[in-house]
């Protein structure tokens, strides 16, 4: 549980969609295909890592407010 935990919090804080999409194969983790959605994905999980740094909490809270969506909770 520990690896998996590491594996997710160094893709998702990279922000980098290779990468990212590789830890989701490797753990067998559905993305979307479209891009605003898996981004939307991405920040979403993010924010409900308590762990998060607390400047990429906020980019992706401004993010998801910019696209239309209501953070963790949309």
């Amino acid at each position: 549980m520990q690896q998996y935990i590491e594996d997710r919090d160094r893709a998702l804080f990279s922000l980098d969609r290779r990468r990212i999409e590789a830890y989701a194969q490797k753990y067998q983790i559905s993305l979307p295909g479209d891009s605003r959605s898996f981004w939307a994905v991405v920040y979403k999980a993010i924010l409900q890592i308590e762990g998060a740094p607390a400047g990429l909490r906020r980019a992706a809270q401004a993010w998801l407010r910019c696209w239309g969506y209501r953070g963790a909770a949309a």
